[in-house]
């Protein structure tokens, strides 16, 4: 059976093609960050920050709300998470 990799997915993709990931964006090191067992996903890891708290989202209804919740929080404290040209306006249609 073959692994699926971000890197080995990402070439001649849509992501690709939009320019999601910068220059110099060591996909191998993502890949890395995301292998491990779903039984040990919400295991602190050494990388993590010291006050990220890992929790579980039922559904990916669940995960969306915990998703925009966390973006409009940055917003709200001035933190406006950086996306590309091209990323910003695919996304124009979905906030």
């Amino acid at each position: 059976m073959n692994q699926v990799s971000l890197a080995g997915t990402y070439e001649d993709s849509y992501l690709q093609e939009m320019g999601y990931f910068s220059a110099g964006w060591d996909l191998a090191k993502i890949d890395a960050c995301c292998d491990h067992p779903p039984e040990a996903i919400l295991e602190s890891q050494p990388w993590w920050h010291q006050n990220f708290e890992a929790y579980d989202c039922s559904n990916l209804e669940t995960f969306g709300e915990s998703m925009g919740y966390a973006l409009a929080k940055q917003i709200r404290k001035g933190q406006v998470p950086h996306f590309s040209d091209s990323l910003s306006e695919a996304l124009v249609g979905y906030f």
